[in-house]
Parts: C-alpha cells; structure tokens; sequence
C-alpha cells in the first residue's frame, strides 16, 4: 500500500529532477499549466489538447505582451529569429565577441606599448543655429493663388 507521504516525496522529487534536468514531459507539462493559467482552461482538458495548438498560443501570448517600440524586447525578438535561422547562430555570435574583445585588447596593449594616453571622449559641439531663409511672398490675395485656374478657364 503506497501512503500519502510518499506519493508527496516522489512528486516532490520528479519536479526537482525536472526543474534541474527537464526532459519533453517536464516541458509539456509546463506548457500545459500555462496555457491553464492564460486561457483560464481546466488543466485536465489542456493535457488532451494539441501540443502544437497549446504551444503556439502559449508563444503567441508571450510575444503580444512585448512592446516592440521597447529597442530591448525587440532585440529579443530579432535574436530569437536569427536563432531560429542559424542552429549555429549563439556559437557564432560568441565567437565574433570573442574576436571583438581580443582586438580591443590588442588595441589597448599596442596603446599601452607605445605610451599613449588613454584616449577621452570628445565634447559634442553645439550646433550652430541656423537661421531659416527668408521665404519670398509670392501670394497675392488669399492663402492659395488660384490665378492658374483662371486662365485655363479663359482659354476653354
């Protein structure tokens, strides 16, 4: 007979070992408590459901709350899709930092071998204010010159 208490210390422990190394039922399950939780759906009826359905609303969801006029969230969007093009793309995009920080440093020791300051920043300058243009008045009576319709009405 299997008492309350170790049903309790196994669920305990498969979601440990789920959070910890989570395998396809971990995610599906997660999946479905969301999609649950979002769409206000009975969890026993999400578990018979689509996976293809509960997961792509589950997505959809997520990236309608995303401000894409916000340059860091859709940043993330933009990474997720390159990621989706490129299996390779995090690898990559490691390796290219990678060089990009090995040329400063070589960059920073060149400077430092030669005994040159550090460089600072420039002070912007400020923008000389233009002055617009004096604009030539050519209207002569009103706000638009009709006087173009007047003679093409003259020579019908």
């Amino acid at each position: 007979m299997i008492f309350l208490n170790e049903i309790i210390e196994s669920c305990k422990a498969e979601a440990i070992a789920g959070r910890l190394a989570p395998n396809e039922v971990n995610e599906w399950r997660y999946y479905c408590r969301e999609y649950s939780k979002i769409f206000h759906t009975p969890l026993h009826i999400v578990e018979t459901m689509a996976p293809e359905k509960v997961i792509l609303a589950f997505f959809e969801e997520q990236l309608a709350k995303k401000n894409l006029s916000e340059p860091d969230q859709f940043e993330a969007i933009i990474e997720e899709v390159r990621r989706l093009q490129d299996p390779n793309y995090d690898a990559n995009k490691e390796i290219a930092e990678d060089d990009y920080v090995k040329g400063i440093e070589a960059w920073e020791a060149e400077r430092i071998r030669k005994g040159a300051p550090i460089p600072r920043p420039q002070k912007k300058k400020k923008k000389e204010e233009s002055k617009p243009e004096p604009v030539e008045e050519t209207r002569k009576h009103g706000f638009v010159d009709l006087s173009r319709f007047a003679n093409e009405t003259e020579e019908s």
